[in-house]
Formats: structure tokens, sequence, C-alpha cells
């Protein structure tokens, strides 16, 4: 088969050291695609990614995040384009779980990440 298809309950959730869990479903060499899930109250540390762009689909949930020099409140539906060196970070807000679909392009390895948040 070209191509590859994932089931989001197949792929283990692993904490993140920026909080919240990460499910990570396709990794290839031009695109990144991870689930976040963050429980009432649960936020994610602000941070940039120096050579990726991300875009932000909430699949469900309320919440706010940092985008830039602002905060922005996100819901179910929203998706939220995030370029380069622009701190970002979501926090739940609400009385039930968030989730957002994060994809990045080229690929997050590790090497792009800076923490801004202290």
């Amino acid at each position: 088969m070209e191509g590859k298809i994932v089931r989001e309950e197949k792929v283990a959730k692993t904490k993140s050291d920026l909080g919240g869990s990460l499910r990570q479903l396709v990794k290839e060499k031009y695109v990144h695609f991870l689930i976040g899930y963050f429980n009432p109250g649960e936020s994610m540390k602000a941070h940039i990614h120096t050579v990726p762009e991300e875009i932000y689909y909430v699949l469900q949930g309320k919440g706010e995040m940092t985008l830039g020099k602002e905060k922005v409140k996100i819901e179910q539906g929203m998706a939220i384009y995030i370029p380069p060196n622009v701190p970002h970070g979501p926090k739940n807000t609400g009385k039930e779980p968030l989730v957002i679909a994060f994809i990045h392009s080229p690929p997050e390895t590790g090497e792009y990440l800076k923490v801004t948040e202290k």
C-alpha cells in the first residue's frame, strides 16, 4: 500500500514534557501529525518552532491559547495557523477534555523546539 492508515486508539499516549499528553499518528519527510489531550485546567508551556509551521485544529472542548503576545479563545471546529518563531501553547479552561490536532511542516524533530514560558 502506498500511504499510511493509522487509528488514533491504536497509538499509545505519551506525557509531553511541555504539558498534556500526545499521540504521534504520522511523522514523515514533510509532515508531522499529532493529537494533544488536555484535561480541565491542564496546559502546554508556551514554545516556538524555529523552522516548522504549525496548524492547530480543535477537535473537542474549549480553552485559550497563547498566540504571540495575545491570549485567544479556542473551541471545537477552529483552525489556528502558527508561523515559525511565534510563541504558542493551549490551556484547557473548560469542564471537558480539550483535544487538538497538531500538524507541523516540516516535521518537528525536537531540534527546532524552544520553550518560551518559564
